[in-house]
């Protein structure tokens, strides 16, 4: 069995010390004997016990108050075969700062605290110490006889979380890890049941009493068919004709096509005059003649003899005769146009009559009247749109709900089976608690004196509690018969928690047990006797006390500090 030898560090002060297997240390109060505790802790599991108020501090900041000031926090030890563990801790450049610890553990070694974990696990809640009890007690279970006491509806379940622990160490650890996860589950599910079930109760208010149907939407949906087809036909109903209109259109019509008439007549009777073929001759004399109008009785420039009289009245006659052409040609290249316009106009005149005779005499409805039946055939198009979309509506609040209802019923039903299934385990645990407890307690009393009866008490009448100690006046028999003495002398306190740390002692040559029993102010003959019955006690034992042993065992290191 290995154990610690050396311990150094500046924990505290300090320390530089050699131990044994077995190992008392003396000094008044305020010594220094915890520092060599401390510092062991430290180095092997970087963390320490009861400091600043604290049963376990991990936190290097606060680890770092335990050097000195200014200084960085070192901690080492030392098995008896030479492997080392350390912790250092530096300061940080501003105050009160530190960096990360840096921990080298020993390589393939477990270091354990039984009587600090036995401790904490038993001075805690009910719920841990009963857990505690289940893990220490050595009690082995199956999960075949685990699902010989539950449901047979429950296996596929239980399976189904167990499936989830396979890492854990026992059936025990795992049967615990199902029943919090099936009570979690279970939690869940009931408050997906209830907001399921608050979605159904905020649609159902107001909803119709029946789902609609698909065949309801097909015949709503001809509805609308059917009314987007009469506000069509209302839309496209002819306007309502004003008669008074139509014949002022008429008249008009006419009016303009008798202009048109008279404007073709006219020029066709200029396009119709005969054609002045000399004209263009005549045209090219003017010239001449305005020069002989000049020079009145002048002789002819072309035959030389006579004079030439009468060129003014002559010149006046060919420009009327050029003019007269011209306004017969301007007739003759416009008359296309005029006639196309009239006839044109024709057109619209009889047009425009026939219009008015085809009204002259019919009744016709008012604007008001149209604009009516307009509107109504769109109120209805739109009632229409609205039922199908109040029924589609419905419809999918319907299936909400009725999804929303399967869910609740679904959560429900798994809330049941999950809340079921934590029951039966936690039931199962408290059969396994008491079988435990009562290997456990068995456990604990192979490692103490018959004079003291060991007990422990995880149940009084309804109520779970965690009470232990030494039974008063009780018989081998039936040692519960006898008074639970939970306020122990110090001697005995000693024993007892030595006991537990060696009856929960993890085994195997890869841990290292320190046993640690908390301090009492022993006096030298009881501290002597205390220190004769731990020499056989497993694991590495080290003992801090204010008074001297009146003997120390030769298998005992004493230490003074």
């Amino acid at each position: 069995m290995s154990y610690f030898q050396k311990i150094q560090g500046n924990v505290k002060g300090g320390c530089d010390v050699e131990i044994g297997r077995l190992t008392c240390i003396t000094g008044v109060n305020g010594a220094g004997k915890s520092r060599i505790v401390n510092t062991l802790e430290l180095a092997a599991s970087a963390e320490a016990s009861d400091i600043v108020g604290r049963p376990r501090v991990k936190k290097g900041l606060d680890l770092l108050d335990l050097a000195p000031p200014g200084f960085a926090l070192i901690a080492q030890a030392s098995l008896d075969d030479g492997r080392t563990c350390s912790l250092t801790i530096e300061r940080g450049k501003k105050e009160g700062t530190g960096k990360a610890p840096k921990h080298s553990p020993l390589y393939g070694v477990k270091v354990v605290y039984p009587i600090r974990d036995a401790l904490a696990a038993l001075r805690g809640d009910v719920k841990k110490a009963r857990d505690f009890v289940l893990s220490a007690s050595g009690l082995s279970v199956s999960e075949k006889s685990i699902k010989k006491v539950l449901d047979p509806d429950l296996h596929d379940l239980f399976d189904t979380f167990s499936m989830s622990h396979d890492d854990k160490d026992s059936q025990i650890e795992r049967l615990k890890a199902i029943r919090e996860d099936a009570a979690k589950i279970a939690r869940l599910a009931k408050t997906g049941a209830k907001k399921a079930q608050e979605i159904v109760d905020s649609l159902s208010s107001g909803l119709a009493l029946e789902k609609p149907t698909n065949e309801e939407i097909e015949e709503a949906n001809k509805a609308v068919g059917a009314a987007h087809a009469a506000y069509t036909e209302a839309t496209k109903a002819p306007e309502v004709v004003d008669v008074a209109v139509l014949k002022a259109g008429a008249v008009r019509a006419i009016e303009s096509f008798k202009a048109d008439e008279w404007a073709f007549n006219d020029t066709k009777g200029d396009a119709e005059r005969p054609e002045n073929q000399s004209a263009a001759v005549q045209m090219k004399m003017l010239p001449i003649l305005r020069i002989y109008a000049k020079n009145e009785g002048a002789k002819c420039v072309l035959c030389e003899q006579g004079t030439v009289t009468g060129a003014a009245a002559r010149i006046g006659k060919i420009e009327e005769a050029a003019q007269w052409e011209k306004a017969r040609q301007a007739a003759v290249a416009a008359l296309p146009m005029l006639q196309q316009r009239m006839e044109q106009s024709k057109a619209n005149a009889v047009s425009a009559i026939q219009a008015f005779k085809a009204h002259e005499n019919t009744e016709q409805p008012s604007v008001e009247d149209r604009q009516k039946r307009i509107a109504a055939a769109y109120a209805a198009l739109k009632g229409a749109e609205s039922a199908v979309s109040a029924l589609s509506k419905a419809q999918g609040q319907w299936d909400t709900i009725e999804e929303a209802r399967k869910r609740a019923k679904d959560s429900k039903r798994e809330a049941e089976r999950a809340e079921e299934l934590a029951q039966y385990c936690a039931k199962i645990l408290r059969v396994l608690t008491k079988k435990s407890k009562d290997m456990f307690v068995a456990n604990v009393q192979q490692f103490l004196p018959p004079t003291d009866v060991f007990d422990l008490v995880l149940q009084r009448g309804k109520r779970e509690v965690c009470m232990f100690g030494f039974r008063r006046d009780a018989t081998g028999a039936d040692p519960e018969k006898g008074h639970l003495q939970t306020a122990l002398s110090g001697a005995e306190w000693a024993r007892l928690t030595i006991a537990l740390g060696c009856a929960c002692m993890e085994g195997g040559d890869d841990v290292v047990a320190v046993l640690t029993p908390e301090e009492r102010a022993f006096d030298a003959d009881t501290l002597a006797s205390v220190m004769e019955a731990l020499t056989e006690a497993p694991g590495q034992v080290i003992l801090t006390s204010p008074v001297v042993p009146s003997t120390v065992p030769k298998e005992w290191t004493h230490i003074r500090v």
